[in-house]
């Protein structure tokens, strides 16, 4: 990325393991039908963070969409995943 540019990107987050009806895949993500791994996939919150600071970007904002971020005061019930934005430095 371009110094200054924005980064816009979604997925859908989780603090802490799900479980049932989801099956770990990895130590940082779970999916809902192993069958078919790359539909629903869930992603801890800690290494999204970290991966994306690791690059050089300042994580600006995180709104939380999915039903996995309904305890967040900035829950957007209408969205579907959730929205992180940040910028290169």
């Amino acid at each position: 990325m371009a110094p200054e540019a924005t980064l816009v990107c979604s997925f859908w987050l989780t603090r802490d393991p799900l479980g049932p009806p989801f099956v770990p895949y990895s130590d940082v993500s779970e999916i809902y039908n192993p069958d078919d791994p790359e539909h629903g996939v869930v992603l801890r919150e800690s290494y999204v963070r970290r991966v994306v600071e690791d690059c050089g970007i300042q994580i600006e904002r995180l709104t939380r969409g999915s039903k996995f971020g309904g305890d967040d005061p900035d829950h957007n019930r209408n969205a579907q995943q959730d929205i992180l934005i940040g910028r290169k430095g």
